[in-house]
C-alpha cells in the first residue's frame, strides 16, 4: 500500500468511518481499519483486502495523530 496521505486527519474513528460512508460505495462490506504500527491489524487487514471482490476503497488516513489504513470492498 502506499505511504502518503490521502485524506485529512480525523479526531476519531467513527469519524474516519463516516468519511468513508460519505463516499457513496454502493453495497459496501469487508470493512477494514489498522494503524499502520499494529502489525498484526496491519496484517488482518491485507487479510480481508485479499478475500474482497468488485472494486475496492483504500485510504491512507490519520486518526488522532496515528496513521492508519481504512478501507471497504463495494458493488456486486
Amino acid at each position: 500500500m502506499s505511504e502518503v496521505i490521502t485524506r485529512p486527519a480525523f479526531q476519531t474513528t467513527d469519524e474516519a468511518w463516516q468519511w468513508v460512508y460519505e463516499q457513496d460505495l454502493e453495497y459496501a462490506d469487508n470493512h477494514r481499519f489498522a494503524f499502520t504500527d499494529d502489525p498484526t491489524a496491519v496484517a488482518e487487514y491485507e487479510e480481508k483486502q485479499e478475500r474482497g471482490c468488485c472494486g475496492s476503497f483504500d485510504s491512507i488516513i490519520e486518526v488522532n495523530g496515528r496513521r492508519a489504513y481504512i478501507g471497504c470492498n463495494y458493488g456486486h
